[in-house]
């Protein structure tokens, strides 16, 4: 009877532990559940969000200790590269896309402009092993962080384990990518319910908006995430074909989200377009929407209070 009592209350410990550190990964009502919570084998805590960060910051993750993901997702612009077109890769060398914002991660059901990664925490193998971002081995990148007394001891509070493994690494930094989420904008707050958190410019706005616009850009984060081709003109680059070798997706790209796009400029895949008054100029010729100066005016109103 001693033991089984002993146990018991071991579990119980476990369990009020558990439900007390893990951090669930949650917005307001109107954003529906998350595609994430965090993994079903590590309970994503402070410390292991706190860990991802770190990661996610140390430019000593590259082969040259020179680019962290920070260097191309900054925190003021909703983890997008404000002005350039294409972010600077190792020893200056431009990446192949636009860096996209990470923002509210954990409801995308897919990532990358191909959509070409289904999870999270996979997302993270994409720059490590690209040679013009981190050029290294995820493995290689492992071995490296378990020689390093600081990191070990941080991924052993993190996740109760000494030795750091793939697994453990792209966790941490998964946890810390759902983490950056966004319900603080001006719209939100409409959605809310403060109907005066937009003014009546926005409002018009958004009427044009939902006419236009929400065929793709629809729902809480402002996107379908279907993978489609805009049929703007932009570079030569494939899309989805380089996946699929299917022509049919020839410049095919999942939609982006339109959260806090006033502040993740240039836009599209390659950054060809430099501002929203080229964007909005473009779509109302190509798909001969025949709006108005001032009403292309409003729309630009509306897209500014999504951050």
């Amino acid at each position: 009877m001693p033991r089984f009592i002993i146990l018991l209350l071991t579990m119980l410990f476990w369990q009020c532990r558990s439900a007390v550190e893990e951090i669930p990964v949650a917005g307001p009502a109107y954003a529906g559940e998350p595609e994430y919570y965090g993994g079903q084998r590590f309970e994503r805590t402070k410390e292991s969000t706190a860990l991802g960060q770190r990661l996610f910051n140390d430019p000593n993750l590259s082969v040259d200790s020179t680019i962290s993901c920070a260097s191309c997702h900054k925190a003021e612009a909703y983890f997008a590269d404000p002005g350039k077109a294409k972010s600077a890769g190792l020893n200056g060398h431009p990446t192949e896309r636009n860096a996209s914002a990470l923002n509210n991660l954990a409801w995308h059901p897919y990532f990358f402009a191909e959509g070409g990664v289904r999870t999270l925490e996979l997302s993270t193998f994409v720059p490590i092993n690209n040679r013009h971002e981190f050029g290294r081995e995820l493995h290689d990148v492992v071995v490296s962080l378990n020689g390093d007394l600081e990191y070990k001891h941080a991924f052993e509070q993190a996740f109760s384990q000494s030795e750091i493994t793939d697994a453990l690494f792209v966790t941490a930094i998964g946890h810390y990518m759902a983490s950056l989420t966004n319900y603080n904008s001006p719209y939100d707050r409409f959605l809310s319910g403060d109907s005066s958190a937009l003014n009546q410019h926005a409002i018009e706005g958004l009427d044009l908006f939902n006419i236009h616009c929400i065929a793709c850009h629809g729902g809480a984060q402002l996107s379908t995430f279907e993978i489609a081709s805009n049929d703007l003109p932009t570079d030569a680059d494939y899309g989805r074909m380089k996946i699929t070798n299917n022509p049919k997706d020839s410049g095919a790209f999942k939609i982006p989200s339109l959260r806090g796009i006033g502040l993740t400029y240039p836009y599209m895949h390659d950054g060809s377009y430099a501002n929203l008054d080229t964007v909005l100029s473009a779509y109302n010729s190509v798909r001969q929407l025949d709006l108005s100066q001032t009403e292309l005016d409003q729309l630009k109103a509306f897209l500014n209070t999504l951050h």
